[in-house]
């Protein structure tokens, strides 16, 4: 669900600066076939890349994330305190 939060706010700003919406995915997917280039490996760069390399970053992150969470008892929010807390930190920045 943040990668695509993120995707909106990305095509937004492409967009509102008058590039193409798919000009994030077409850096991410040209950076992708370059990397690759160094071991050998040609890909063809572009959006299509750039939106499966997002989107696998995305989901990978977010895995980690998710077993972070259910390891450590320290960033579930199981009390009111943490709670509170944690809407008065994101109402203050």
């Amino acid at each position: 669900m943040a990668t695509i939060v993120c995707d909106l706010f990305m095509m937004g700003y492409f967009l509102f600066m008058g590039q193409p919406a798919g000009a994030g995915f077409a850096v991410i997917g040209d950076t992708t076939a370059g990397f690759f280039s160094l071991f050998g490996i040609d890909l063809a760069g572009g959006v299509p890349l750039g939106v499966v390399w997002h989107y696998l970053i995305g989901l990978a992150l977010g895995v980690i994330f998710v077993a972070a969470v259910t390891r450590f008892d320290a960033l579930r929010i199981n009390s009111m305190k943490k709670g509170v807390g944690l809407v008065f930190c994101t109402q203050r920045s």
